[in-house]
């Protein structure tokens, strides 16, 4: 037997840099204090837990016969054997039919940083291979990469058409939060006035379907919504959207409510949480991109 300390597997170092990842983006935005700041300062995390124990009053099951001596001695008579059962194939996961027409809002930043204000970080220029499609909210848009706003919580894009994605976390497809943001409308620096990508997400419900496309490995991430809900910007209960959480769990978040203007904020923030359902290889062809609208 050897002394020296086993090695841990890449995808054991990955998993373990994603939760370290995770921790940190939560000690960032609470220790800033980034509460007031919710446009994408949110992990979100799903726990499920099951009792393995029968309900109380219902009938334990019967217990397995031992089997003992031989098989002659089991089988009574001659009879055969039954026949296994006919192993049934799981269907292959497909993508949803989508139509493109149907998708109106987003795009692929085409116009540039025209976005300024508090929280609003570079993100255009961080093109990444996602594209995300959410029927329900209309969306169709390229996806940024996004850093951290100089108060430490998680930056909003400077472009209103695009769905930006925290790019020190989680990637689309793996196990942990992938976190997003994105306007629900703009005033940008020209004094043009909007809706932004994220001005239907308010529509989303549980069983929705969200999609990422990922030109770069060929596939495609199929997302179900388990819950969509408001949270009050000054709702301390909503740190616990920070958490991390072991399965592949997509956390969308953009504003909602009424608007201060003297703060340049609104009241709300909507969060929307899915978990992942399947990945479907795209093929050979290139997947559509928002450009293409």
């Amino acid at each position: 037997m050897s002394d020296a300390p086993s090695r841990a597997s890449p995808r054991d170092r990955d998993a373990a840099a994603g939760k370290r990842r995770g921790s940190w983006l939560a000690y960032a935005l609470a220790a800033a204090g980034a509460v007031a700041i919710f446009l994408g300062a949110f992990f979100a995390t799903s726990s499920l837990t099951g009792d393995s124990q029968p309900p109380a009053g219902s009938a334990a099951p019967a217990p397995h016969a031992a089997v003992t001596g031989s098989a002659e001695a089991e089988t009574p008579g001659d009879a055969a054997p039954a026949p296994p059962a006919p192993v049934q194939n799981a269907p292959a996961p497909i993508l949803p039919e989508i139509d493109p027409a149907d998708l109106t809002h987003g795009g692929d930043g085409s116009a540039g940083a025209i976005l300024a204000g508090p929280g609003i970080v570079p993100s255009v220029g961080n093109r990444t291979p996602y594209e995300i499609l959410i029927p329900r909210a209309k969306i169709r848009a390229s996806v940024v990469g996004l850093g951290l706003a100089p108060n430490g919580a998680m930056g909003a894009p400077d472009n209103p058409d695009v769905v930006g994605w925290w790019a020190d976390g989680v990637r689309p497809g793996q196990a942990g939060n992938l976190l997003l943001d994105g306007h629900v409308d703009y005033t940008d620096i020209h004094g043009q006035k909007g809706p932004g990508v994220a001005w239907l997400v308010r529509e989303i419900a549980a069983g929705d379907v969200i999609v990422i496309q990922d030109a770069e490995a060929r596939a495609a991430y199929i997302y179900r919504v388990t819950e969509s809900l408001a949270v009050a910007v000054d709702d301390p209960t909503a740190l616990r959207f920070l958490r991390p959480t072991e399965a592949a769990t997509l956390t969308f978040v953009t504003c909602e409510g009424s608007f201060d203007r003297a703060s340049l904020s609104y009241a709300d923030r909507r969060v929307v949480r899915a978990a992942l359902e399947a990945t479907v290889p795209l093929g050979d062809a290139s997947p559509p991109q928002a450009a293409d609208l």
